[in-house]
């Protein structure tokens, strides 16, 4: 099936924004949990569900990215996407901290690959470490604003970077290999 792309997508703010101070009252919440004496409400993004499954349908491996904990995570996850089984979890364990920031360091990974986030932050450190993969950004996921395209847009960019393979081992797409 020729190289498949490893993408790491993150979760708040980018598929899912959970609610703690009832900012968001209004709307109906996918559902809530209690953790740490909060209740977090979990709202999902418009299009998230589809922007994952045309990921892993487009042969990529996919997994999930986050700053914050992960049991944090694990919970947002199986409220938002009880479907979703995603080819690794990273957290805050992961990341690295730079000028006070916590910050997703591609060169974890041994091989190329992409991360989907909302924060510009995450691809200025990239860049400057010249890490072997990309960060492609994602404008934030505001309940109250939403923008019902911003993953399909994230998905064509994901589609222009790299050859998208069926399962007879066509070529479906055009770009580079990442």
């Amino acid at each position: 099936m020729g190289t498949r792309t490893i993408v790491a997508v993150d979760l708040d703010e980018t598929l899912v924004h959970c609610d703690t101070a009832g900012r968001c009252a209004r709307l109906a919440p996918r559902g809530s949990f209690q953790m740490h004496r909060e209740t977090y409400r979990v709202y999902v993004r418009p299009g998230a569900e589809i922007f994952l499954r045309r990921l892993q349908g487009d042969g990529h491996v996919v997994g999930v990215w986050t700053a914050a904990t992960r049991l944090y995570a694990t919970r947002v996850l199986r409220l938002a996407f009880p479907w979703f089984q995603p080819a690794f979890l990273l957290a805050r364990a992961e990341c690295r901290l730079c000028d006070g920031r916590l910050v997703k360091d591609l060169r974890v990974f041994a091989v190329p690959m992409l991360l989907v986030d909302d924060n510009a932050h995450h691809r200025e450190f990239n860049e400057a470490a010249r890490s072997a993969g990309a960060v492609v950004l994602c404008s934030p996921y505001d309940p109250l604003r939403p923008d019902p395209g911003a993953l399909a847009r994230v998905l064509r960019e994901i589609r222009s970077r790299t050859t998208l393979r069926g399962r007879d081992g066509r070529v479906r797409g055009a770009g580079t290999i990442i």
